[in-house]
């Protein structure tokens, strides 16, 4: 039997953009970056990396992480974590840009990582490199793909755009389409947000558009259930918060404006930040009040912080375009959610306190820093910052100069345990209690908090299930998320 525990989610893993299915951006393992971070490692690669975000995971199941990107050169590069030393790379057709999807499609045990390119494909890729499969829109491939079982075969289905508009649902394990939806016009860099958001049990697919709608799809046939128009293009991955009791979406236009809607598309508030925006939100409780806040930047030069209620909290100079999502972790170790923030055409990675928005250190780098990843990249059990920049064209990971380690999970979440699941675990497994349907993700994570394996993604019916994976002696850890919260056990394998 194991004691269950109500935490947060301490994977250290970075397997999609913006972290999770709802665009969180946010890592709950701890840094111990306190002061200007110093350069790890850096790779050049052969092509500006103007990525969405690194991707970070143990590919192998080796027990040592690897990092998963793309170059404006078509190169997809696999490094080892730690080094920076390559172990694989893929060139595709043309530009390879879309943060990768990291999830094990196919059921096999083993994570493969999903990738766009401008050459019009989608490629699946297995952890040594090989293409496990293909599939050809014969169109440029901005968009990041994420992934949910709409199936019910238990496995995870790929959802992405195209630049002249089509929205693609794919059978994860093998590729084949499932449906296609159009659009009026490209969907660019928009990553598919995946959620229940109006409540009805079935989860939607939500995306934005260069024709300046925001659409949203029943995600198991492609339906369009609403769209709302705004005055520019959305190139803002939206995000879905929960406020209330109730699924909103919250996403930034080239209007100039950052929209709240309800989860039938209907206006809940909006904020003039700018010119345009094409940054996307993040959000988790900066302040530690018990409430979401939300973060996104403006073509203004400003971060700007908001209540789920619409209030701004704070801004913050970044004195140039802030085109990309910030990342939110405690990236120093104090307990408090820091914003790690990039900006157009500029050189410098900021980070602020998320309660107040003031300064906590910046580092200057390369021309152009894009989308920031953190993680734990090096296995040391505390988180690290990755991202790409465009002059010179390389990835770069920083780090705290002390070599810490150890630095477990980030600020605890309070979660009640009325109506979750509950975890029962017994020698060589565990066993999931269900007290209604919902959407789970279920994983395997080691002792010290990494993700190893990948076992179910989607929705699941009321009722008990048992869990025997296969794996090496020693003490595992059942990690089942859900809208809401994430519950942590224990078991043994002898």
């Amino acid at each position: 039997m194991l004691l269950i525990v109500l935490v947060a989610w301490t994977s250290g893993s970075w397997t999609q953009y913006g972290a999770d299915n709802t665009h969180s951006h946010h890592q709950v393992m701890r840094g111990a970056i306190t002061d200007t971070p110093v350069v790890k490692w850096s790779f050049l690669a052969d092509g500006m990396v103007e990525c969405y975000g690194p991707g970070v995971a143990d590919l192998d199941g080796d027990g040592r992480t690897e990092i998963v990107f793309g170059s404006c050169a078509g190169t997809v590069y696999c490094l080892v974590g730690a080094t920076g030393s390559l172990i694989w790379s893929y060139k595709t057709g043309s530009d390879a840009i879309t943060s990768p999807l990291i999830k094990d499609f196919d059921g096999d045990g083993e994570l493969e990582v999903v990738m766009g390119s401008f050459d019009g494909k989608i490629y699946c890729f297995s952890a040594a490199g090989a293409v496990k499969w293909s599939f050809d829109t014969h169109d440029q491939i901005w968009s990041s793909p994420t992934a949910l079982d709409v199936s019910g075969d238990g496995r995870p289905d790929v959802f992405f755009g195209t630049r002249h508009d089509t929205l693609y649902c794919l059978d994860g394990p093998t590729g084949a389409l499932r449906w296609a939806a159009p659009v009026g016009q490209d969907i660019g860099p928009s990553s598919p947000a995946l959620g229940d958001v109006n409540g009805d049990g079935i989860p939607e697919v939500i995306v934005g558009c260069d024709n300046g709608l925001l659409y949203c799809f029943r995600a198991t046939d492609g339906a369009l259930l609403w769209s709302f128009t705004t005055g520019g293009a959305v190139w803002s991955s939206p995000g879905i918060i929960e406020f209330g009791g109730a699924k909103r979406i919250v996403f930034g236009s080239g209007d100039g404006w950052v929209y709240c809607l309800t989860g039938r598309g209907l206006l809940e508030w909006k904020y003039k930040v700018g010119q345009y925006t094409n940054s996307s939100p993040s959000f988790a409780d900066l302040d530690r009040d018990g409430y979401l806040e939300i973060v996104i930047g403006s073509s203004d030069g400003l971060l700007f912080c908001f209540s789920a209620e619409g209030s701004v909290k704070w801004t913050y100079p970044v004195n140039c375009d802030v085109h990309r999502g910030p990342a939110l972790a405690d990236i120093n170790g104090d307990g408090w959610l820091e914003v790690l923030s990039s900006a157009h055409h500029h050189d410098t990675l900021n980070c602020v306190s998320g309660a107040s928005g003031s300064l906590a250190w910046r580092r200057v780098m390369g021309y152009d820093v894009h989308d920031i990843t953190v993680a734990d990249v090096d296995d040391d059990g505390c988180a690290e910052v990755v991202f790409g920049t465009q002059s010179p064209t390389a990835l770069w990971v920083l780090d705290d100069p002390q070599g810490a380690r150890d630095c477990g999970s980030g600020v605890p979440e309070a979660l009640g345990a009325k109506g979750l699941p509950s975890l029962n675990g017994f020698i060589g497994g565990f066993r999931l209690a269900v007290p209604t349907r919902s959407w789970l993700e279920i994983n395997i994570h080691d002792p010290c908090g990494r993700l190893v394996r990948s076992l179910y993604s989607g929705y699941i019916d009321p009722g008990e299930y048992e869990f025997r994976p296969s794996l090496r002696k020693g003490v595992w850890l059942p990690v089942v998320k859900g809208e809401g919260f994430c519950i942590t056990g224990r078991f043994l394998v002898r």
